[in-house]
């Protein structure tokens, strides 16, 4: 699990998640991050993901649908 909630984050370095290959659960929510690395999504084991209250503009839409299957709770709010 890793808890990066309500830091003001406002961006991600790339390679972040990189070491961490068995992440289950991330938490994001209440940053001010306009976008995500682009290989968060692609972690194997990776099964919750929240971002909720960011600034998000854009996301990668093939990563994404490839993981829609893994979640049950999948919300877009503008």
């Amino acid at each position: 699990m890793l808890f990066l909630n309500n830091n003001q984050l406002k961006q991600l370095p790339a390679k972040l998640f990189d070491s961490s290959k068995r992440l289950l659960y991330i938490n994001l929510d209440d940053n001010k991050l306009k976008q995500l690395p682009k290989n968060l999504l692609s972690h194997k084991y990776l099964t919750y993901i929240s971002v909720m209250n960011n600034e998000l503009e854009k996301m990668d839409e093939e990563a994404l649908q490839a993981r829609l299957g893994a979640s049950d709770d999948v919300t877009f709010e503008q």
